[in-house]
């Protein structure tokens, strides 16, 4: 048993060493490949908490209409494993939806999108926006000494400039 052990420990996932369907070292027959699990496009960076992040990139998933009410969310375990963070900071960002009303949490079942949460998070981001970005860009209009009224025309070129990328 200790040779078998031993083997085991230094086998490579079939996929990597490209064996038979078949190992040595496990009783059962394993598939060639595997299907992987579906990996979340995210990349974390330090000026937030991860949670934070995790729970924005869920909101943005409601924002944009791919997750609609009544669609249930992913676990906080499969969340976790498809973003390879804990399992903790993957249900605080759960929770944290939950708390904003976003998510409506049903027990026994996991959390799902809740009836107006395209709304709440849209409300949300304005508050977030007016609270945190908005008191940045103030700060560094004054620093640069741009006024309002060049804002203004450069907001007006920009509004035009979307509504012909539309059309």
């Amino acid at each position: 048993m200790k040779g078998l052990r031993a083997f085991r420990a230094s086998c490579r996932p079939l996929a990597m060493c490209g064996a038979l369907p078949y190992c040595r070292a496990l009783p059962l027959p394993l598939p060639i490949s595997a299907p992987r699990k579906r990996r979340l496009p995210m990349r974390f960076n330090n000026d937030k908490p991860i949670f934070m992040q995790i729970a924005d990139m869920l909101e943005d998933e409601i924002v944009a209409g791919r997750l609609a009410k009544g669609d249930r969310l992913p676990s906080a375990r499969d969340l976790a494993s498809s973003l390879e963070v804990n399992p903790n900071t993957a249900a605080r960002a759960l929770q944290i939806l939950a708390d904003q009303g976003v998510a409506a949490a049903e027990r026994g079942t996991g959390y799902f999108v809740a009836p107006e949460a395209t709304e709440r998070a849209k409300q949300a981001r304005r508050e977030r926006f007016f609270g945190e970005a908005l008191p940045g860009l103030f700060k560094a209009m004054d620093e640069l000494g741009i006024n309002m009224d060049e804002l203004a025309r450069r907001y007006a070129a920009h509004a035009a400039q979307t509504a012909k990328e539309r059309l």
